[in-house]
């Protein structure tokens, strides 16, 4: 698409399908990998990332346009259909995010600033209905986040190390810490 850059993407593997989306053209696409053909549904938001729910076919999109609000869609490339679930805070921007299909979490990491002033991250889970949204862990820095549906673990990485809690936000553990390897 010209000088258009895919800015995320999603594999379904099972229907063997990549979903896409575009910096500059709005609009979610997907590629499907046996006929090599495109589709596209127009009537979606600006898209900024996306998660897909294998279980239901969904499509997650985070949302933003110009200095509005983030924004959470469910998305269906079927039924040609999107409804927002949630809306996020003024200057709370989505980093990161990731989806749990089988227990039905969504978990994201939220940056913000308050004045020019940096507020530190923090991890949140939501249901994918967008309900009984939740609090896990704030960190100085979170540079990268994952999740392991079979050992429900969510791990991320902040401050030069690996760290992991359970779903509930407890058993907190490091794996790696470069502070105390360089020493």
């Amino acid at each position: 698409k010209g000088n258009d850059s895919i800015v995320d993407f999603a594999v379904d593997v099972r229907r063997e399908k990549i979903f896409f989306v575009y910096e500059n053209i709005e609009g979610l696409f997907s590629l499907d990998l046996k006929s090599q053909e495109v589709a596209v549904m127009k009537n979606v938001p600006p898209p900024k990332r996306i998660l897909y729910d294998w279980v239901t076919e969904n499509v997650y999109i985070f949302s933003r346009e110009g200095y509005k609000n983030y924004e959470l869609h469910i998305c269906n490339m079927d039924k040609k259909s999107c409804v927002m679930i949630n809306k996020f805070g003024f200057n709370e921007r989505i980093s990161m995010a990731e989806i749990d299909p089988l227990k039905r979490w969504l978990f994201y990491v939220v940056d913000s600033s308050i004045f020019f002033s940096r507020v530190p991250p923090k991890i949140f889970k939501m249901r994918l209905d967008g309900s009984e949204t939740m609090r896990l862990r704030e960190e100085s820095d979170i540079s990268a986040l994952t999740i392991d549906i079979d050992s429900q673990q969510v791990f991320y990485t902040s401050s030069q190390s690996l760290q992991s809690f359970n779903y509930e936000g407890k058993n907190k553990a490091t794996y790696l810490d470069q502070s105390k390897m360089l020493k």
